[in-house]
């Protein structure tokens, strides 16, 4: 790991604009595989978990999630609260909207938020 993550603390988002309305994340785990694991998983990638809050009325413009090229990049979304619209090119799975499972570092996503703050588990690994 680069630097020491910072868990239990609401940090801005990293497709925030300047503007101070946006979304925040909050992280509840983060670790590299273990060696142990490697013949199953690439000792490059590794696990996340955050809590994720869009404020009411946010746009997440379009993006992807890059990895490094020889990762595979795999998140789990749960949404607690809120309406709001997210798009994908592809998901893997998607259970009306409340449970998305999805690639983002392949597929272009957005969210449209409703008029609500909204509250998203988000559970990531790279393989």
């Amino acid at each position: 790991m680069d630097e020491k993550p910072a868990f239990f603390k609401w940090v801005r988002g990293r497709q925030n604009e300047d503007s101070q309305a946006g979304y925040s994340k909050m992280l509840l785990a983060h670790a590299h595989w273990p060696k142990a694991l490697s013949r199953l998983f690439n000792p490059k990638g590794g696990f996340d978990c955050y809590l994720l809050q869009y404020e009411p009325n946010y746009t997440l413009k379009p993006h992807r999630d890059p990895v490094e090229e020889s990762l595979r990049h795999y998140r789990l979304n749960v949404i607690f609260n809120g309406k709001g619209k997210f798009e994908s090119e592809k998901t893997i799975l998607n259970l009306g909207g409340r449970v998305i499972f999805f690639r983002p570092d392949i597929a272009t996503h957005s969210v449209e938020n409703g008029n609500r703050t909204r509250y998203v588990l988000s559970i990531g690994a790279a393989l």
